[in-house]
């Protein structure tokens, strides 16, 4: 399955890049009016959460995604002290946009506060949504893939709802390594364990029921913002209606506004798992800023310019 792994990496990477530019738009008629329909890669002309960014760059969230690549490449494997190392040393220079999150994990570092409990109590996705890196360095290693996704999203978001979220993606991906479709991955992956916090059963058949509908229009009535009890049933919306199309998903879900990214690196993370590499558009692989660099960590070849 080593297109499948890498199909993992790539598929959330590129979701994230193909939702920069229309990133954090909330007026449907503005998001159609400058980005649909959405095929490419695209720069910010409405919101200047991510100005200066060109098409092919990443999101903030997808820049996290890529230093816990680079975290991992780094120490030969996660480490949860070194990761908060790492994304410590990054934010507190980093240009790009500065979420809650990162603002009052930030202050609680540099606070002194110890590594376990500096965390955010956000309970956006993206916490738990950017681990595609270590779903691909673990992907044969099930027991370290569900430890390294849980701690590295409790380094910022210290909430036992995104933590477990983290949780269910992993069991989603094993899910998949394992034969099921996506539809079917989610329904085990919600009742692969016992949640404390995260609702994970009543939120896929809450965003299944919707597969009929728009993905546009069910995401809106779910809500776009970037809390999980939203962006949590619209991505199994959008798994349940274009599980079969890794391509439309991401397109679907970049049209549909609010916080696509964190939607689309979970989006993208669990249907290049189940497509493959080769299902991803290769003009969106050709097009990420970032190839040569994740390129590096991968171990399939990518298209040439």
């Amino acid at each position: 399955m080593a297109g499948h792994r890498d199909g993992a990496l790539w598929g959330s990477f590129v979701a994230d890049a193909l939702c920069m530019g229309s990133h954090w738009i909330y007026d449907i008629d503005a998001l159609r009016e400058h980005y649909v329909p959405i095929a490419g890669y695209s720069q910010p002309t409405v919101m200047d959460y991510h100005a200066g960014r060109q098409p092919g760059d990443f999101t903030h969230l997808g820049d996290q995604a890529l230093l816990l690549l680079a975290s991992i490449e780094k120490r030969g494997g996660f480490d949860r002290d070194g990761w908060a190392t790492d994304w410590r040393e990054c934010f507190e220079s980093y240009e790009g946009y500065h979420d809650a999150a990162t603002k009052q994990t930030l202050r609680h570092l540099q606070a002194g506060d110890p590594v376990e409990v500096a965390g955010s109590d956000s309970t956006e996705l993206a916490g738990a949504a950017r681990i595609a890196p270590v779903v691909y360095h673990y992907w044969d290693s099930p027991a370290e893939m569900m430890r390294a996704a849980m701690e590295q999203t409790d380094v910022t978001h210290h909430t036992g709802i995104i933590v477990e979220a983290a949780a269910f993606i992993v069991h989603a991906v094993e899910a998949i390594k394992s034969g099921k479709a996506p539809v079917e991955a989610l329904r085990g992956a919600a009742t692969a364990q016992e949640y404390a916090d995260l609702p994970a059963s009543e939120w896929v058949e809450k965003g299944l029921a919707a597969a009929g509908t728009d993905s546009t229009a069910a995401i809106g009535e779910f809500g776009r913002a970037c809390d999980v009890r939203f962006s949590f049933p619209s991505v199994a919306q959008l798994i349940g209606r274009y599980g079969d199309d890794f391509r439309a998903a991401q397109i679907a879900n970049a049209e549909a506004g609010g916080d696509s990214a964190a939607r689309g690196l979970m989006l993208g993370l669990l249907l290049g798992a189940y497509h493959g590499q080769s299902a991803i558009p290769e003009e969106w692989l050709i097009g990420l800023s970032a190839r040569a660099r994740i390129a590096s960590f991968a171990s399939e070849p990518v298209p040439a310019d």
